[in-house]
Parts: C-alpha cells; structure tokens; sequence
C-alpha cells in the first residue's frame, strides 16, 4: 500500500536493499553458507575448540591447523580449485578434506579431497598390508582381489601369507 505521494516502494525494496547491504558488509568471499566454508569452519573446530565432540580425537592428540588458514581466504585460495575438481567428479557429497599424514596437521602440503571410501582407508585403525613394496589397507587388497574383505580378513588372521589368502578361491 502506497499511503503518500512521496512513497516510492511499499517497503519491500528497502528491505531487500538492506539485507544485501548486510551480506555484503560481513561477507568478503561469499561462500559462508557453503559447503566448503563448513569443511574449513568444522575443520578448525575439531582442533582448536575443547567443546568440539571431535576435539578429544584431533586437538586433543595434537592435530593443528595451519596458522595461514586461520584466514578462510588463504585456506580458499589453496584448497577451492582442487575442491571443485573433485565435486565434479565425485560429487559434493563424496568430498571431504583428508590428511594424507594422519600424525600431522592440516596444511596444503597434508591436505587433499578425498571420497568416504578414500577417507576409510586412511585412518590410523585400518590393518595395513605390505606386499611387493606396496602397502595398503585390507579392504583395498580383498577389493583388488575380488575377495570378500570379512574372508580375507580371517585368512590373513589366521596366518595365511599374501599369496594363499588371494590365490585361494574358496
């Protein structure tokens, strides 16, 4: 309703006007709602804030985050264009930040994008494999070898040597 012929708007446009002044006031890179802004967000979190359920398994353990990427434009600048690499061939949902060292901290030089299946198969739990000079985790050989990674699993449990527990068909 325009009550006055000094009226130019009913209010909506002064509105809108005002948020995006908002947004633009407290945003210099535009991503704070993205999902990218959240790994970096969540990622200081987990080892800097002791109220952080993830703390007591990174900050805890000494993990840190560089102190460049307390900025979240250096972390941008170093990690989006590898980020939206991989979104595009795995999808937002299938990336994650992963330390290729998991006793050190986030950096550029530790850091990568990486599927939860990838994820998985770095971790400090994961029973490593090393044969002919390549180690890997035993869900990633029993997947290479097309056994049943609970069957591998026993064989190797069981003493097997690399060989026989691939080699055997049943």
């Amino acid at each position: 309703n325009v009550k006055s012929a000094h009226t130019k708007s009913c209010g909506c446009y002064h509105r809108e006007y005002a948020a995006n002044q908002i947004v633009n006031f407290n945003t210099t890179h535009g991503l704070a709602h993205s999902r990218f802004y959240n790994i970096w967000n969540m990622m200081r979190e987990r080892c800097n804030n002791p109220n952080q359920l993830s703390y007591k398994i990174y900050g805890d353990h000494g993990i840190t985050v560089d102190e460049r990427w307390d900025i979240f434009e250096n972390f941008r600048d170093d990690m989006r264009a590898d980020y939206l690499l991989h979104v595009a061939k795995f999808g937002e949902s299938q990336t994650s930040i992963d330390r290729i060292n998991n006793n050190l901290g986030y950096s550029k030089e530790n850091c990568r994008w990486a599927t939860r299946k990838e994820q998985a198969r770095n971790t400090n739990s994961n029973h490593l494999i090393t044969f002919n000079g390549v180690t890997r985790c035993l869900s990633e050989w029993a997947e290479i070898h097309e056994i049943p990674s609970r069957r591998f699993a026993q064989r190797i449990r069981r003493g097997w040597d690399f060989e026989r527990a691939t080699n055997t068909l049943i």
